[in-house]
């Protein structure tokens, strides 16, 4: 699936300020990546769980 054309919330900017409050430094590519990790990990609860929401 092709991430690149959802419309998200998180920048990976923002993603990098959250993860630096935890003290994790990444670089920005890092950061788009961790990114797209979570909304494909959101995806996936969404289609096995969504429907016993």
């Amino acid at each position: 699936m092709d991430f690149n054309n959802i419309k998200r919330n998180i920048t990976p900017e923002k993603a990098m300020a959250i993860l630096q409050k935890e003290g994790l430094n990444i670089s920005p590519e890092d950061g788009g990546l961790a990114v797209e990790l979570l909304y494909f990990l959101a995806l996936l609860f969404y289609k096995q769980y969504g429907s016993e929401l």
